[in-house]
């Protein structure tokens, strides 16, 4: 059981939590979020963008050449 402290932290918590995402939303965000939780705390949030290969610019990206400097 917990605490009402500890209740309003995690609200805090959860709210800022869920903020994020929703920014995320309204940017039209392409990729994924991770949430890590630990004894019910979330303790880490990752995200991983995707990059659409339109949004790309059409410069060659070729690893194997090379150039005047090698």
């Amino acid at each position: 059981m917990i605490n009402v402290q500890q209740r309003r932290e995690l609200a805090r918590t959860i709210d800022t939590t869920f903020d994020f995402v929703e920014d995320l939303a309204d940017a039209k965000f392409w990729g994924a979020v991770t949430i890590k939780f630990e004894d019910g705390q979330v303790v880490h949030i990752r995200k991983e963008e995707n990059i659409k290969p339109e949004t790309l610019s059409q410069k060659e990206r070729s690893t194997n050449e090379r150039t005047a400097s090698n």
